[in-house]
């Protein structure tokens, strides 16, 4: 029986299925897969789940998922007779504190743009538990593999506020006070280069001490904060 190993990307689904159907191979077409560990033991919710097939490898459950335009994802389990459920859920919430069989596992879709693999919009999120400054906050992100959102649209911004468990949460952007274009997020990318949601007047704050962003869940809006203040922070993982 065929495995997939966890550092296994499987590139080439799409083209080789054209192959072996006489058609001609373009690098659109290509299709791929990679484990996204932090889903290991959860499940497909009910409303999302696509299909439910037990395959006879691991590889044919990729590759049904490959073939179905609304699948971002397919969780895996080897001895189950629900081998492969199709999911096509983009946003999961979860415990990372919660320890879980890590017999069923989930690979999230990748697809060819241009030169390089871009990931299907599957992002994983989990909030602490306690309140910490800005810092510590990310650093709790880290020691599980993750960061703090970085959110690049409507429809993420509003998903998390509908599954806060507090009205300000710190997410992954930082700034030195005032000035919009002096904001960045935690991989260094500027704000103002994609996607933002300030409240109105926001950023305020005209000290030179560094700022840091929460989103307030009651307006669904960001705004400057000092980050010694202590917040619950959202980590994302993909």
């Amino acid at each position: 029986m065929m495995k997939i190993t966890s550092a296994l990307l499987v590139h080439l689904i799409i083209s080789l299925l054209n192959q072996m159907q006489g058609n001609e191979s373009t690098l659109e077409n290509i299709v791929g897969f990679r484990r996204l560990n932090i889903l290991d033991g959860y499940s497909c919710p009910v409303n999302n789940t696509i299909k439910v097939e037990n395959q006879e490898n691991e590889l044919l459950c990729l590759i049904l998922c490959s073939k179905l335009s609304s699948c971002n994802g397919v969780f895996i389990s080897p001895d189950s007779k629900e081998r492969c459920v199709m999911c096509s859920a983009t946003f999961f919430t979860i415990d990372i504190t919660q320890e879980l069989s890590t017999t069923r596992q989930f690979y999230k879709r990748i697809r060819r743009s241009r030169n390089n693999f871009t990931t299907s919009g599957v992002s994983v999120y989990s909030f602490a538990k306690q309140d910490l400054n800005w810092t510590n906050a990310e650093e709790n992100c880290k020691s599980y593999g993750g960061h703090l959102a970085k959110i690049i649209s409507d429809e993420e911004n509003q998903y998390v506020v509908n599954v806060s468990p507090s009205s300000h949460i710190w997410i992954g952007g930082y700034g030195v006070g005032g000035p919009v274009d002096t904001f960045r997020w935690w991989d260094g990318s500027r704000l103002v280069d994609g996607y933002d949601n300030w409240s109105k007047g926001q950023p305020w704050t005209n000290e030179p001490d560094p700022t840091c962003i929460a989103l307030w869940t009651s307006s669904g809006q960001w705004g400057d904060e000092v980050c010694h203040d202590k917040r619950h922070g959202v980590c994302k993982f993909e």
